[in-house]
């Protein structure tokens, strides 16, 4: 017997991967995926730098583009250097943990109080693993034999006007943090340069 796939019901069953519109803000969850070998959160680069990053995977976790998601990945040392001697790539990553963290647990980007100081500190990189944050999404252009893809623009903290749109003035929920390192790929990741995102294939959403 014929089957028509013609029916509306079988279209767009491979779903849709165009690249979230930029300027989206929206509640999300960053995760850390874990080196395989070592159960390491840092990755130390194969090419002749010494370059140390993370790679991390953020998920929607509400809202019209719920369940999508991409990779960002952030050099926390090494690199190039500025006048001071400080890694380029190190303070782009730490800015941007700065805001994940303040978005996370409703801290205002100016706040000074002791308990604002205190909740900007982390023991180590991989504790913004499994953080609930409200992010703004960009678009990272076609570059080569890479088509677009998206990336995290910035996470925003509680005084954002957007932030409290989207979370009603209250810090996301947060996700239990796992300690047992995710499964990865085997496949190999591209290596990234400073602070540059990239979105997984389609087969790996």
């Amino acid at each position: 017997m014929p089957i028509d796939l013609n029916n509306p019901a079988f279209r767009g069953t491979g779903g849709n991967f165009d690249p979230i519109p930029a300027g989206v803000v929206a509640p999300m969850v960053i995760q850390i995926e874990y080196e395989p070998e070592t159960g390491s959160a840092l990755r130390h680069s194969t090419k002749n730098t010494n370059a140390v990053w993370m790679k991390c995977k953020i998920s929607i976790t509400d809202g019209p583009y719920k369940g999508r998601r991409f990779y960002h990945n952030m050099t926390v040392q090494g690199g190039k250097l500025n006048a001071h001697g400080d890694s380029i790539a190190g303070i782009i990553a730490g800015k941007t943990v700065r805001a994940i963290v303040e978005s996370s647990r409703a801290i205002s980007s100016t706040a000074t109080d002791e308990n604002s100081v205190k909740g900007r500190t982390i023991n180590d990189w991989s504790d913004i693993h499994g953080m609930s944050f409200v992010g703004k999404v960009a678009i990272e252009p076609e570059k080569g034999q890479y088509p677009a893809r998206n990336k995290l623009d910035r996470a925003l903290p509680a005084d954002h006007k957007d932030y409290m749109q989207v979370s009603n003035g209250q810090p996301q929920a947060p996700v239990a943090p796992v300690t047992v390192p995710e499964p990865v790929s085997p496949a190999p990741s591209p290596e990234p340069n400073a602070n540059v995102s990239s979105e997984a294939p389609p087969w790996a959403r």
